[in-house]
This record gives structure tokens, sequence and C-alpha cells, in this order.
């Protein structure tokens, strides 16, 4: 953060289709000088006048993006950058010009557009996909998902897969597991399984495993990806995601939930003390008394290292000098108790995956205890960004100029995209747009309810609003009714998520259907939960016998509907014996309908309801 409106690169609605399926451009550029303004003034480009080189496509860059910066002197053809075409465009231009008001020289002999032909397979781990680690008690299976692209160009029945479980250094093969192509479902997904328990097949140590896409017996493409078996003596980390992509944090499921800040004081965690809000992502290095200020506050730091990266923020001496000042953050702070994990990416462009995966492995190397986080409005090209953080979120911000929904399309591109396999923590909107020079108003609590809940709903665990400073300066809402506002939804939130992060997971799907069909405004969330995780909430009316537990379904409308709704639950579940709508105050209970199959309620646009759905002993 922060973008605009008008800064998207993908229209709404490009999230029905697979993003690797998507054809790429390569814009190359050939025998001419350009010149960086940074570059000039540490000497690569010195006694030249500064000059800048923009490569604009009208559907993915608006005028007002920033520019690529390159500097160089070559008379080699030469990678200037390289962009995903979202499926629906109708027609694509490129353009390559000087800024107003620039001076100095370019010379543009040739330009190239090239196609790039598609990959055919992407493939994610699924098991262990926190880092590759392997424990005790994780995971029962190793898991590989192998995907092909839906295009007419690529017959899965030309194709082999091949999944090897190999022990490091030695090499040798434990394992393989073969799907074939002509036997892929319609979807083109499939599951690599291996046989090998490893808690208890593999003993401590590296471990690989390699995914092969074979045509003709010839190696196509591989993925390597690096597990470590950890021993058993070696004590968990202070802070890691699990399979339930949930963050525990001292050994406990964490639910961050706070804001985007600034520079901050004594005053500000003052104000964060005991508040509805435990987190805070300051784009500022906090220095140690500042991060002291947060531990006694109570407020754990998402510290921010998205800035050094050389070519971007960073003026850089040495070809690592990056490297050297990720280095000394994280050695710096990785034993604090007020860490919480790094922030390594605010927004940058896939042009940048290489060098974020760099900085991913580097953080890994020096810190097994925090993760990283991610924030990115490349929805759509999210999958682009597998390797190079540990969880991931993304950033719509509506409103005024889109529907409030967006908040669940983008929450689902990262989750589909990505195949359930990273921590989602999303970024909702707190700001008025007028603060970065266009019109627009602050959300409205309803709105700021619902798309945090959207989110959630979708399977984020973790909310940060954007931003702290914003909402000092917003000229529509003062800031102790915005304030009021988010703590109102944080609070909300707080007292759900001991049940959004049970250890009983997740239920099986709710079954619903409204007046015409399948309501398209409503989405939910599902999960098993008992009487003590459900001790906070609403009036603490409901009450479970000892030892029972609960579906409590999350139901939340987008914004673009609203109405009656029937729901059910999966027949093998059994009969409902009752309903309680715990999002109210006092709760509401609902009679079961169909003799138990399940019940009807009405919710309105923006609405949550969150029912405590308890079933018939079988």
């Amino acid at each position: 953060p922060p973008h605009s409106a008008d800064s998207r690169r993908h229209p709404t609605g490009s999230s029905s289709s697979r993003v690797f399926s998507y054809p790429c451009l390569l814009l190359l550029w050939h025998n001419g000088l350009i010149f960086d303004p940074m570059e000039a003034a540490i000497g690569g480009c010195a006694s030249l006048d500064p000059l800048s080189f923009h490569v604009s496509l009208p559907f993915l860059l608006p005028s007002d993006s920033p520019p690529l910066p390159i500097c160089f002197s070559s008379t080699a053809w030469i990678i200037v950058s390289e962009f995903v075409i979202p499926t629906n465009a109708v027609t694509a231009h490129a353009s390559v010009y000087v800024r107003k008001g620039m001076v100095g020289t370019a010379w543009w002999d040739d330009v190239l557009l090239e196609p790039v032909p598609p990959k055919a397979m992407e493939t994610f781990i699924l098991a262990p996909a926190y880092r590759g680690r392997i424990t005790s008690s994780w995971p029962p299976q190793l898991r590989v998902q192998v995907s092909m692209p839906d295009l007419a160009q690529l017959n899965p029945a030309d194709y082999t897969f091949s999944a090897t479980l190999a022990n490091v250094p030695a090499g040798a093969a434990i394992e393989v597991v073969t799907l074939s192509g002509a036997a892929l479902p319609p979807n083109r997904t499939a599951e690599a399984v291996f046989k090998v328990d490893p808690r208890t097949g593999l003993q401590p140590g590296e471990y690989t495993v390699t995914v092969r896409c074979l045509r003709g017996g010839s190696v196509e493409l591989s993925t390597v990806y690096n597990l470590t078996r950890v021993a058993d003596t070696q004590p968990p980390a202070t802070v890691w995601v699990d399979g339930q992509r949930r963050l525990i944090v001292e050994g406990k499921p964490f639910f961050p939930i706070g804001m985007y800040a600034g520079d901050l004081h004594p005053e500000d965690f003052d104000r964060f003390r005991g508040s509805a809000f435990n987190s805070l992502m300051p784009y500022k290095q906090l220095n140690a008394t500042q991060m002291d200020w947060a531990h006694a506050a109570g407020i754990k730091i998402a510290y921010t290292v998205k800035d050094d990266f050389c070519g971007h923020s960073l003026k850089c001496n040495t070809t690592d000098f990056d490297l050297e000042k990720v280095t000394q953050a994280v050695n710096a702070f990785k034993e604090h108790p007020a860490t919480l994990m790094w922030y390594t990416n605010d927004e940058l462009g896939v042009t940048w995956a290489d060098t974020l995966a760099g900085h991913q492995q580097l953080i890994q190397s020096l810190d097994y205890n925090h993760p990283t986080w991610a924030v990115l409005y490349e929805a759509p090209e999210i999958n682009l960004y597998v390797d190079t953080c540990d969880t991931i979120g993304t950033d719509p911000y509506p409103i005024p100029d889109h529907p409030a929904s967006e908040v669940r399309e983008w929450a689902n591109d990262t989750h589909r995209l990505l195949a359930g396999t990273k921590a989602i923590f999303e970024v909702i909107q707190a700001h008025n747009p007028a603060n970065y020079g266009h019109s627009g108003r602050t959300p409205t609590l309803n709105e700021t309810r619902s798309m945090v809940w959207q989110a959630i709903a979708v399977g984020a665990n973790g909310i940060f609003f954007y931003s702290y400073f914003d909402i000092q300066r917003n000229p529509d809402v003062p800031f102790e009714t915005q304030w009021s506002h988010l703590s109102q939804v944080s609070t909300q939130v707080t007292a759900f998520a001991p049940c959004l992060l049970s250890d009983l997971g997740a239920a099986p799907a709710t079954e619903f259907r409204a007046a015409g069909g399948e309501p398209a405004w409503l989405v939910t969330r599902e999960r098993w939960c008992t009487e003590s995780e459900l001790s906070g909430v609403g009036d603490g009316s409901v009450l479970l016998p000892d030892g029972e537990k609960a579906v409590v379904v999350f139901a939340v409308s987008d914004g673009s509907g609203g109405g009656e709704v029937a729901f059910g639950l999966p027949a093998r579940l059994g009969t409902v014996e009752s309903v309680t709508v715990v999002s109210e105050t006092p709760a509401r209970s609902i009679v079961p309908t169909g003799g138990g199959a399940g019940w009807t309620d009405s919710i309105d646009p923006l609405a949550i309801a969150v029912y405590v759905v308890r079933l018939k002993a079988q």
C-alpha cells in the first residue's frame, strides 16, 4: 500500500482463470542508452543527464504508474520486462517513450514483443507447506499438487508427471510417485501422495521432492522442493505457520489484527495498549527503544525490510548491499519478543520475483523463528510469488469506485491460485482515497465489517487495516469515529478468533440456496468449535454439554445482495438439533426446518451472521 483505484493491473472479473495459463509478453529493447537518476547519483551513469524509460501496457500499467528504470549501455538484446496479460484482454498496446520534462538522449532502434509459450506444469507442495518442515507431529503425508493449464495446445495425454522423494546429499530415491496426464480429471489437477509417513519414516536431515514434467520420455520442466525432517530435540519455532495455515506464537494460535503505521511514539503505543488491536506494521524500521515500547504495550510488530532492494528504493554501492541491509535488520531484532514476522514485499511487481525469492532464502537461513509476509495488489498473478514469502495478503481498496465484494474476489484468488498453501493476512481499506489525491470517501462501518469478514470467510487468518496514519487525516470521518469503527469490528473478530483458530479445524461446507438459486452474494466459512472456544462470543448464552462440539457457520454478504437463505449441512453429519445466532446481542434462536435438515434466516446486504449449530447425537 498505498495504491489507487486507477492503478489496478487487472479488471474485475479476471479472477476466473488460472493465471499460469495466461500468455505472457516479453518486451526487448535493442541498442540504446538509458540512464536512471538513482544510478547516476552513485556514478553508474555519471556525467549524463537522467532519463527514464517507461513501458506502458494500458490495461496493466496506467500512465501514472512509476517508471521502470534501467541503466545500461549495450548493443545486445536486453529483456526490459515481463508482463502477464489477462485472458479477457481484447487489445494491447506497448509504447516506449520518455516523460515530459526529461532531458537527455535515447535511441530505440528495435522493439520486439515476443509471446512466451505456456508452461505445461505448475506445482505446489501442499504438505509440508511451511518452509518444508517436517516434525514428529506434522504432516502425516507428503503431498504435492500438479496442474496443467487448460489450453488447447497442451494435450494432457502427451505428458507424464513424476514426483521423487530423495535424501540429501546422497540423492538416493526413497519413493517415486507417477501421474499420467491422460488420467488427469477435467480440472487438470491431481495430487502426488507419498506412502511413506514422514513423521516416522524419515530420519532427521535434509530431503528433496523433485517434480518432473515429461513428454515423450524427455523432461520438459522440473521443480525441486527442499524438505527438512526436524530433529525431535529441536525446540519449536517462536512463530511459525501450522498445517491449518494458522500463525502459532509461542505455542498458541494467534490471530493478528492491527494496522499499518508510520513512525511510532510513546503516545501511539499508549493508545494501542489494551485496545482491540494486537499488531502493527510500521513502514519505518523501528529502533530497539521503539520495539521495547511495542512489547511493553503488548503489540507485535511485522518488521519491515520491504525497502531493502537495490534499484528500487535503496541506493546500493556494492553488489550485495541489499542483502547486507536485510541481514543487519534481521539479526538486530530476530530475538526481540515484539517481532512477529518480516515484511518483505509491498506491491513489487513480478519482475522482482527472483530478487524477492533470494531475500526469502536469506531470511530463512538467518531466522528459524519468524515467517515472512508479503502484500500485493497483483491478485491474478499471485501464484508467481509462491517462492517469495511464507505468508501473503492482498490489499484491495474498493471504496468507492468498486464494490465491497472485490475483497472477496481478491482473497479468493489468493487462496485458490496458491492452492491454499499459505496463511493469508489480508489488508483492509480504512482510508479515504482523497488522502492520495483521488476522489473518494472512507468506508462505512458496515462496509468495513463486511470486507473484514469476507476475507476471513474465504480463509484469511489475520487482518491489517490501512492505515493508522490515514485515519488521523481522513477528511470526512473524524479519527475518534474511525478508531471506534475499526475497534468494533476488531473486537468482534477477536471474540471469534478461538473458534476460527480451533484445533478441531474446518467443518464440512454448508449448502445454501435462496429464491432463484444459490446466492452469489453469500460466502461462508465453517468450523468445529467447543463451548470454551465460544465463551467470549455474544452474550455468552451458548451452552454445549461437556465434550460436545458444534458446527459454527460464518455467513457474510459481500454487499452485492441479501435476503432469505435456506441453509443445510451434509446429511452424513446427522440432523440439526438447534441453531443460535451468536453475532447478535442478545443471541437469537432459530427453529430448524425440514425435520432437522437445516434452517432459514435472512441476511441483509453487507451483514454477517454467525450460527452455532448443534447436531443430534448419532
